[in-house]
């Protein structure tokens, strides 16, 4: 069997920056095993894999290692790609995840002609990280807080900027985010994301999902809704992050690196797939 696949670099308007992410189109459900076995093998941060459904599009994200709940920019690269190959007739895409249904819209953003992705706003709540994940860190954050699975580090620019340290070897369930306001007036936010061992990602480019976790701190501390952030990965991309109540719209652009074909034996479904069936919200 032969399925399309194709890789996006997310939230740049060049190649070679942003944050990759395989992209695979599926005619039906396929078995979990073997998405898990394909985001293996592609090695990047994140595979998405999507089928046409209910009038909008099942959309699941794997790690090399694991599935997660909720990726920014392979959901970005999957509108991206429905759009610039034109898969979809109409300016909005419902994606159906296990955090619910998500859509994404064309629209214009301060880098250019890209989309609009509406997200759910993360909670968090002020804490104590372990004390090894702070021993690995290196340094006395400002605050520190807890945000549905990723430790935040509120630090100077400076630390952000310049870290050098990994938390790919320790055990956590995500993994840290490291947040300081810009220096630079164009410039709301920077940030930098690293994952723990379960997560199978030492340091992710660009990060939606992270924002989603920060924005509702940095909104209040800044008094504004309307937030211009840099992740300063060395890749590094940029997005708008904009603040409605419990939701948050995620405005980026994306380019395509390539596309080709999948080669795969015939996939029968099995029972152990059973979370397979329907659009798996939450």
């Amino acid at each position: 069997m032969r399925f399309p696949i194709y890789q996006v670099d997310a939230f740049t308007s060049v190649v070679f920056a942003g944050n990759p992410a395989a992209v695979m189109m599926c005619e039906k459900p396929m078995p979990k095993w073997m998405m898990q076995k394909l985001a293996d093998e592609n090695n990047l941060s994140e595979t998405a894999f999507l089928y046409a459904q209910d009038g909008g599009f099942n959309l699941r994200w794997f790690t090399p290692t694991t599935e997660v709940n909720l990726c920014g920019h392979a959901t970005l690269a999957s509108a991206h790609v429905l759009f610039s190959e034109n898969l979809i007739s109409t300016n909005t895409i419902s994606f159906f995840t296990k955090s619910g249904e998500l859509t994404v819209t064309r629209a214009s953003t301060r880098f250019g002609e890209g989309y609009e992705m509406n997200f759910p706003a993360k909670t968090f709540v002020h804490d104590t990280a372990p004390d090894y994940v702070l021993e690995r860190l290196g340094f006395e954050p400002i605050e520190t807080f807890y945000a549905e699975d990723n430790w935040v580090f509120v630090c100077s620019e400076q630390q952000v900027r310049e870290f050098d340290r990994s938390f790919i070897d320790l055990e956590g369930k995500h993994g840290v985010i490291l947040t300081a306001q810009s220096s630079l007036d164009d410039l709301d936010i920077v940030s930098r994301y690293f994952g723990f061992k379960s997560l199978g990602i030492e340091e992710d480019p660009v990060t939606g999902s992270a924002h989603c976790a920060i924005v509702r701190y940095w909104t209040a501390v800044l008094d504004k809704t309307l937030l211009v952030c840099e992740q300063a990965s060395a890749r590094g991309g940029f997005m708008e992050c904009d603040l409605r109540g419990d939701r948050v719209l995620l405005r980026g652009v994306a380019a395509t690196f390539m596309k080709g074909e999948c080669f795969l034996d015939a996939i029968e479904q099995t029972d152990t797939d059973a979370d397979q069936q329907g659009p798996s919200c939450e």
